[in-house]
């Protein structure tokens, strides 16, 4: 039987205060379910502009009466900017209703009603001299494709091996491009296969987590070894949540919140029901003899040759369930005396709103957070709440880094194009170390770059996972920003700039150059 969908999505949005809202609308015929499942990962500006994704376009001319004003992609819901003495009068005018306030603050999350005329709401309000700013809650979006899911080691059976049986779904051709099985997943499932138990920092964790290519690249353990870097402080890392009970991080972990419930904790888990949690039970997986077919991505398969391998089946868990637990995992690699904030401002499927973050960056403020890593974008469209927020915290001496995108673009995107963030782009570890990633974004606006393939790292239920994007770059370098914490603290964006610059030239596209932590370090460690 046939499969088809239509995909309408906006193809230009138009957002400026006091003028209209305009989306064009244009149409997509997906011909497959791994179509659809790449395009509904996508942003808006990623998918109008993507010449990677395989899409057949149809030559269809849709007659629409349609704006898409309160449509599910952005819902009804805004960020209101108005004094706290006023807020009630102004919601009470234009028919709002206030949802909640970020404490200390004059930012409202406010509902409309959904007859609303979003073009004609937003003019009307932002021209209101009581109000300071008024926009639509968007959406931003953790970009990372599903990783490798590996298992720890067991002194029983130093060679058990877990890896995900789904294919490498959204991004899979950017993320991983010309992977095969005697190149950089070779390497990887090579350095799994000779894994031992070791301690790190207190916990005991496998030694592919601790000794991998990217770390060397970076100079870690001469850092550690001449110095002492081990870091302090606390990062906060805005993402979808974590795994309070991972064996490596629970020794660093504080509460943290989730801004998607409203409530203290930041646990990866709550996305899941209790059948679907089950599938990162590891006593469930099956032991399979002898050789076992492992999907790489959508054209090649490689084969184990190991005498036990498991398949963790993770078809049925959202795509991007796991990604703030292996964010994390790199943070606490790099600077494992440093506490970890964790701040669930996104869902497992990836996907976040504006309020939330702004909330985010504002608690972490509070909470004294002394970094913020922002693995997330929101594609090309800047926004003024999100600008000011990175410059409140700044201000108020906390430094934030964000990853740059995977679309192989020098075009801009937010957060990591704000001048007060630090915006991080990738480069290769194994085979041919130190290039520029084919996925990463580039370009004048990039601060930096670090290693951003094959990287090993923690995942939900005591697992472990090989990942590939800027999402995992971003984190070497909030780690690293520990690190100088530990040596030059306070700390502000002006003096770990001075120090982040001494990185490995690369090329004109990726700022300082790839990052190296040893140099870093040297620069306060003395």
């Amino acid at each position: 039987m046939d499969w088809g969908c239509l995909l309408l999505y906006p193809e230009r949005t138009t957002l400026k205060s006091g003028s209209a809202l305009r989306r064009q609308l244009s149409a997509v015929w997906l011909e497959s379910e791994d179509e659809f499942l790449t395009a509904r990962r996508l942003t808006t500006a990623d998918f109008a502009t993507s010449r990677n994704y395989g899409m057949t376009r149809k030559s269809l001319l849709i007659a629409l009466t349609l704006l898409l004003t309160a449509a599910p992609l952005f819902g009804t819901r805004f960020v209101l900017q108005t004094s706290p003495s006023t807020a009630g009068d102004v919601a009470a005018q234009y028919g709002l209703t206030i949802v909640s306030q970020i404490p200390d603050s004059d930012l409202f999350l406010v509902d409309a009603p959904d007859t609303a005329d979003v073009t004609e709401l937003i003019s009307q309000i932002s021209s209101d001299p009581n109000v300071l700013d008024f926009e639509l809650d968007t959406l931003a979006t953790t970009p990372e494709a599903s990783p490798h899911v590996l298992a720890p080691p067991n002194l029983s059976s130093p060679n058990n091996l877990l890896v995900t049986s789904r294919t490498l779904l959204p991004l899979a051709a950017d993320i991983n491009p010309g992977l095969n099985a005697d190149q950089s997943t070779a390497g990887i499932l090579d350095g799994v296969s000779q894994a031992s138990i070791v301690t790190y920092y207190g916990a005991q964790v496998p030694s592919y987590y601790v000794n991998q290519t990217a770390t060397s690249l970076i100079n870690l353990g001469m850092a550690q070894s001449q110095y002492g870097a081990a870091g302090a402080g606390v990062v906060a890392i805005i993402d979808t949540g974590v795994d309070a009970n991972h064996v490596a991080l629970q020794g660093v972990l504080l509460p943290g919140f989730d801004f998607t419930r409203n409530r203290r904790g930041a646990n990866e888990f709550e996305d899941l029901d209790q059948s679907t949690a089950g599938i990162l039970d590891q006593s469930t997986a099956g032991i399979l003899d002898m050789k076992t077919v492992v999907t790489l991505n959508q054209s090649t398969a490689g084969i184990l040759d190991q005498s036990t391998a498991g398949i963790l089946d993770t078809t049925m868990l959202p795509s991007d369930f796991g990604h703030g637990t292996m964010v994390a995992g790199i943070v606490h690699l790099v600077a494992p005396q440093a506490k970890i904030l964790p701040l669930k401002a996104f869902r497992s499927d990836g996907t976040g709103r504006l309020y939330d973050v702004v909330a985010a960056i504002h608690y972490a403020v509070r909470a004294g957070a002394n970094v913020i890593n922002m693995s997330f974008d929101y594609g090309q469209t800047k926004s003024r709440r999100l600008d000011e927020a990175i410059e409140y915290a700044t201000r108020n001496g906390v430094i934030c880094v964000a990853s740059a995108g995977n679309t192989d673009s020098s075009t801009a995107v937010y957060p990591a194009a704000i001048s007060p963030a630090f915006g991080i782009a990738s480069t290769t570890t194994d085979p041919a170390p130190d290039l520029q990633s084919a996925f990463t974004n580039y370009g004048t606006w990039i601060d930096m770059a670090a290693p951003g393939e094959a990287i090993r790292t923690t995942y939900p239920g005591n697992h472990y996972a090989a990942a590939w994007g800027t999402s995992f770059s971003a984190p070497f370098v909030s780690g690293t920003v520990a690190l100088l914490y530990q040596f030059h603290a306070p700390l502000d964006a002006d003096a770990a700039s001075a120090a982040l610059r001494n990185a490995q030239w690369i090329n004109s596209s990726l700022g300082w150059g790839r990052l190296d932590v040893y140099q870093a370090v040297s620069t306060y460690a003395h």
